[in-house]
């Protein structure tokens, strides 16, 4: 009697352990998949600025700009305090970096940081 060459498929123990794995990445991708797409809120923000700005647009004026874009587009994890913005030559340089905590489970959580910058006309 040789049964285990008629044997196939997965045991209950190994299907259950295919259904953990699986349910983690699904976890995972759900708890993730929102920052980055509140990052992709915050890049288009940052290029519709380069893109209007006109020349000589104060620094007052662009942080405006970029609080009623955050506002429209319900940003959440990027305060006011995270942009600076830098005079190099001609160009006024708009730097956005910050950080996104994700809770997981129990005592687990994923931080993700991001960085971005656009150049806008000083007007000189």
């Amino acid at each position: 009697m040789n049964l285990k060459s008629r044997q196939r498929g997965v045991t209950m123990w190994g299907m259950f352990m295919i259904s953990l794995l699986v349910v983690f990445f699904a976890l995972l991708l759900f708890k993730l998949i929102p920052p980055y797409l509140q990052d992709l809120k915050v890049r288009s923000a940052l290029d519709s600025i380069e893109q209007e700005a006109r020349s000589g647009m104060s620094n007052r004026e662009i942080m405006t700009a970029l609080q009623k874009r955050f506002d429209i587009d319900d940003v959440e994890h990027v305060d006011l305090a995270d942009v600076t913005i830098e005079r190099q030559g001609k160009l006024k340089v708009i730097n956005i970096q910050y950080e996104a905590v994700v809770h997981l489970v129990a005592n687990i959580s994923a931080l993700m940081e991001f960085e971005h910058s656009a150049g806008v006309p000083t007007g000189e």
